[in-house]
């Protein structure tokens, strides 16, 4: 099996496009079969957030804090290096099938609540 998970290849006339399991991240895309985004090898992990689905938020909180509501809130550091929450919740994790078709798949993922 990839490192990214299942993967789904879904085409739509000149285009081919693969979607991982892992992060629900697209993997690739091609139009007559040559690339129109990066790509990466399904024995590799997606470098730098190549494709990736960044939920609940994108990019990077400063020592992982934010304020909402009056409150300063601390959510865990996932980039040491930098010292950030690094690109949301849902980058490492297995999402689910919700419907497949041959030029389009729909992945659900329950982000439970957690401190921050």
């Amino acid at each position: 099996m990839a490192l990214t998970g299942h993967q789904y290849v879904l085409t739509q006339g000149e285009f081919e496009a693969t979607v991982v399991e892992v992060g629900a991240g697209l993997r690739s895309m091609r139009c007559r079969g040559v690339d129109v985004t990066e790509h990466y090898g399904d024995d590799e992990l997606p470098p730098r957030a190549c494709g990736a689905t960044l939920v609940p938020w994108p990019n990077r909180l400063r020592d992982g804090r934010y304020e909402f509501q009056g409150r300063t809130l601390q959510l865990p550091i996932n980039d040491p290096g930098t010292r950030t929450a690094n690109h949301g919740l849902a980058r490492w994790e297995r999402w689910s099938v919700e419907d497949q078709r041959k030029n389009e798949v729909r992945l659900a993922l329950d982000i439970v609540p957690q401190t921050g």
